[in-house]
Parts: structure tokens; sequence; C-alpha cells
């Protein structure tokens, strides 16, 4: 037979042979059958038994030891952890120790709140360095430990930092009380003056009224105000121009004229535009005449719209413009009840009359529904308020307040 050549057995075909080969040695020994060296096999059953062991054992110490690794690793991360949260309370005592240095102002304790900042905030890339090389503390115990510690220093710094704080906001508001009842005491002092003023004030308008309730003295000074601004208001330009005025300026078209003239503009710039019209010498002499120098030197410490005036000027203070706004009113139902056929007459109610309904309207409701209200005693006029006026054989009904006077 021809031998075969060593180049016709390739790689593979020697590797599967190799692998037979193992396979019925393993097969002899599963067959109990004895080698040429005759030397008894290990039955497969010992075998098995015996291998299963040492893996078991072998794959329990691996276990350990990985488990080990595992727990050390996330202790030593635990207390990395908590050398950051110690750091970031660090900083914030550190802050909380930089405000209070600014007030008051204490440039030491600034300067040192600073440096402490600022070496906190550098040992936060440090952990960060270390969590990202592994390179863990060798103690993780003792060392979350002495964190904690740290972060408890640092609170308590933050709480005592805050308590100070907050005594020296108190004691800023224990200050603040004592200035404002101060300031109370002597407010309530001047409002007791002022009342007293008032009183006399509304005792020199009307005379012998009572009234229903404190807060009523208001329709006294109503009252004075509405007579002063209504007076001579049944004369053409209350009596501004004197008893030489011209027929054809008592024309009631004249004065509708004038009512649509004013009423389209606003009065700063009619006042403006117009400084010597009768409608701003009727301006002038109403706030001459309605308000007091004292009043106004009181209200805006000088006499400033009243020097204006005499130059033909008008002020452009808000108490001012309000005063000409009612003054324009005023005017304007001036013009057009002169604009009718005939003409609106005005009138009000003498004191002590009795109530009408007709011609009158109350501006208290207490005169009517109070308790206080005797049998013997009625209801009547002590003054009017605001002037009522008629317009052919219409009523517009004026405001009046009622008071208790005996009846005999």
């Amino acid at each position: 037979m021809e031998a075969v050549k060593p180049s016709s057995v390739t790689p593979s075909k020697i590797k599967w042979v190799r692998t037979l080969s193992k396979i019925l040695h393993l097969h002899t020994a599963a067959a109990g059958i004895v080698p040429d060296d005759g030397v008894q096999k290990v039955k497969p059953k010992e075998i098995e038994e015996w291998n299963d062991s040492k893996t078991t054992k072998r794959l329990s110490q691996k276990f350990d030891r990985l488990h080990d690794e595992e727990f050390e690793t996330m202790v030593a991360i635990q207390a990395l952890i908590a050398k950051i949260f110690a750091t970031l309370s660090a900083i914030k005592a550190g802050y909380a120790q930089l405000q209070h240095a600014q007030s008051p102002y204490d440039a030491e304790g600034i300067q040192a709140a600073d440096q402490l900042i600022v070496s906190d905030l550098k040992k936060l890339p440090e952990l960060k360095q270390c969590f990202l090389k592994k390179q863990y503390d060798p103690s993780p115990e003792n060392a979350m430990i002495l964190a904690e510690i740290q972060e408890q220093k640092s609170l308590s710094k933050t709480f005592e930092i805050m308590g100070k704080k907050l005594e020296s906001q108190l004691r800023l508001k224990e200050s603040e009380i004592i200035f404002l009842q101060e300031k109370l005491d002597e407010s309530n002092k001047q409002n007791r003056l002022l009342e007293k003023r008032l009183n006399q004030s509304v005792s020199s308008i009307e005379r012998g009224v009572v009234y229903w309730k404190a807060d009523d003295k208001c329709f006294a000074f109503e009252s004075f105000i509405c007579r002063e601004m209504f007076k001579a208001f049944h004369h053409p330009y209350f009596s501004l121009l004197g008893n030489s005025v011209p027929e054809g300026k008592k024309h009631p078209q004249v004065f509708f004229e004038r009512f649509m003239e004013l009423k389209s503009m606003k009065v700063k710039e009619y006042l403006a535009m117009k400084p010597k019209s009768a409608f701003a010498k009727f301006c002038r002499s109403k706030y001459l005449q309605i308000v007091h120098p004292r009043m106004e030197s009181s209200l805006f410490g000088n006499l400033s719209i009243r020097d204006m005036m005499s130059s033909y000027q008008f002020s452009d203070a808000t108490f001012f413009s309000l005063f000409a706004e009612m003054v324009k009113r005023v005017w304007l139902l001036h013009c057009l009840g002169f604009g009718f056929e005939p003409e609106a007459s005005i009138f009000q109610i003498s004191k002590g009359c009795r109530f009408s309904e007709v011609y009158m309207e109350s501006v208290a409701e207490e005169a009517f529904l109070s308790s206080d209200i005797k049998p013997d005693s009625e209801s009547r006029v002590a003054f009017t308020v605001v002037p009522g006026f008629r317009i052919g054989k219409t009523v517009i009904q004026c405001q009046v307040y009622l008071s208790q006077l005996k009846t005999r």
C-alpha cells in the first residue's frame, strides 16, 4: 500500500482526529474498561460529584470576592457623596457669613468668608476627579463619620448666623415700632387739634345744628362751597360785568354758544387761551372767595396760585385743576340756565322749614329712620346743602340737611 504523504493531511483533519480521540477516551472511562497499564479508573458518578463540589466551592469563593468588592465600592462612593454634601454645607455657611458681614459692613469678616467659600469651591472639582479616577478613601467608614461631623458643624454655623440676623432684624423692627408709635401719637395729637378747628369752622358756618352723626359735618362745608359758588347765579355772568351788560350779551343764543364753546374744551386749555375772559374772571374771583390764604399756605407752603392769578396766569397744580373743573361745571350750568326762555331760576330752603318731597331731598336718611326721634319733635330743615332749580314748570329738588327742632 502506498504511504500517505504528509501534505495530504490538512490541519482541519488533524483537529478532527484529536477531538475524536478525546471522545473515545471519555467513552472508555465511562464503560469502566481497564486501560493497558492496569490502573482502575474512578467511576463516572464519583467524578461528577467531585467535579460539582469543587465547582460550587470555586464559584462561591468567586461570588464572595465579587460581592465584597461591590460592597467596598458602594461604601466608598457613599463616603465620597458624604464629603460632597459636607462641602456644600460649608459653602452655604460661608455664604451666610458673607451676607451677615455686609450689614453692618465688616471688611475682615467679608474677606474671611470669601476665602472660606473659595477654598470649599476648590474641593468640588477635586472630589469629581476622585470619582472619575476611582480614587476612593481607604477608610470610607471614618470618612463618612468625619463628613457627617463637618456637615453638622456647617449647619450649626449657618443657623447661628441666621439667628444673629433675625435678632438684628428684630431690634430694627422694634426701633421702627417705637418710631411709628411716636408718629402715631403725634398724628393723633394733630388730628384732635384739627378736629377742634373743624368743629369751630362748622359752628361758624351753621350754628345750632344737631348732627345725626359726626361724619355729617361735611355737609356744612359742602353747603358753604355751594352757597359761595352759586351766589349771584340769577344775574347774567354772576354780575361780574356789573349792571351795564349790553342787551346783545343777554340773549339766550349767546349763552348757549358760550356753553357749547367751553363744554368742548379742557378747562386748562380754555384758561390758557382766554385768560381775561368772563369765565377766567369768574374762576379767579371764586378761588379768592373760597380758598383762604391761610388754607393755601398750609396746603402748598406758599401763595403761588394767588400770585399767578394777579398776572392773569393759572397754576398747573392738581388742586387748582380740580377746583377749576368744579368752577367750569357751575359756569356751564349758568350758561345753560340763561340759554332757556324764560331763563332758569335758583332757590334754597330757609332754616326751620318743614320737609317737602316736591322741592327737597334729604342728604341724611337718619332723619326718617333713627330711633332717637322724640314724639314731641320733628325733623326740619337745618340748612340747604345744594340749591334747587326751576326751569319753566319743572322743579329740580334741592338737597337739604334735616335736624330735630322742638315743636310748640
